[in-house]
């Protein structure tokens, strides 16, 4: 990628994805089962690689280190719930791109 006449990043869209994933973290949504959304966005907030929870639409939004996927599902499952929804938030280039300049 090139921006203002610099190379300021090089790889596949993948590689820069994880490249912003691992600065700025991974947003999820995720949706569960046998346990009302708020009492799992509790638990969530707990998980130190957690850095924001919000409940909304019956789902749970959260930003977390890139990597912990299997810790956040393992929580909701100790807590009693069970997921039924868990995606990740994609990245398109553009976003990409913007996010490597700092925009």
């Amino acid at each position: 990628m090139i921006s203002k006449g610099r190379l300021i990043a090089v790889g596949t869209v993948e590689e820069l994805r994880d490249e912003v994933r691992g600065k700025e973290g991974v947003r999820y949504l995720l949706e569960v089962s046998d346990l009302p959304a708020e009492e799992v966005a509790l638990a969530l907030e707990q998980i130190g690689s957690v850095h924001s929870v919000e409940v909304s639409d019956g789902g749970i939004r959260l930003l977390a280190d890139k990597g912990t996927r299997m810790e956040i599902a393992e929580v909701v499952q100790r807590s009693g719930g069970a997921v039924t929804r868990f995606e990740e938030g994609r990245m398109d280039l553009q976003r990409v791109f913007l996010r490597l300049i700092g925009a």
